[in-house]
């Protein structure tokens, strides 16, 4: 039996058909696994919670025969006054300070008058021209 274009033809659409088939089957089964294990788990979680409702523990006080409780609480009132002097604060005292500042020495300065004295001027003198020199003889 000899199989014509036809039939070759044939066969591989029904493989293409096939596959694709099978590609659909596998994608919709890992999405309902996927979906299943993530409700087992979130239940799971859930199921196993421990519940955080508040211990409510009495406290023991006083009791009033009332079933009605009054509350007298303290109220303070601030008042700002925009006057500039209030005759009920003092101001503070300045502070006493004492500072010793050295007085300074008086200095030799270029800037003051030469003495009235004239001074002989300070000039070192000139050595002597030697008569005879070492060479000349």
């Amino acid at each position: 039996m000899k199989l014509n274009d036809d039939d070759i033809r044939q066969e591989n659409l029904n493989r293409v058909v096939v596959d694709n088939d099978n590609a659909g089957r596998g994608l919709l089964l890992g999405l309902i696994l996927a979906a299943v294990a993530g409700l087992a788990i979130s239940s799971i979680y859930f199921l196993n919670r421990r519940e955080t409702t508040p211990l409510l523990v009495p406290v023991p006080g006083p009791t009033q025969s009332d079933s009605t409780k009054i509350i007298d609480r303290e109220k303070t009132i601030i008042e700002k006054n925009n006057s500039t002097k209030d005759s009920t604060t003092q101001p503070n005292p300045a502070p006493n300070v004492n500072i010793t500042v050295p007085n300074p020495q008086p200095q030799d300065s270029p800037t003051q008058p030469a003495p009235s004295q004239s001074a002989p001027s300070q000039t070192s003198p000139a050595p002597a021209p030697s008569q005879t020199s070492p060479g000349n003889n």
